[in-house]
């Protein structure tokens, strides 16, 4: 771009995480996804389908 600057981010991306199995499993008409992280940090959680299909995202905020 001519006569702008481009911000420069810096996210810091955790190295630390865990996601734990679903359950009940198999999945009825409810389940429970437990996840932790080791900091706050920015989550996306996102389900698709066995075609790679987006179905739906659970949350995308920062926790």
């Amino acid at each position: 771009m001519i006569g702008k600057q481009a911000k420069e981010t810096t996210e810091i991306i955790p190295t630390t995480f865990a996601l734990h199995l679903a359950f009940p499993n198999p999945i009825n008409s409810a389940t429970t996804i437990k996840y932790d992280l080791s900091e706050d940090s920015r989550i996306n959680l996102t389900v698709y389908n066995i075609m790679g299909q987006e179905v739906k995202t659970l949350t995308n905020s920062h926790k």
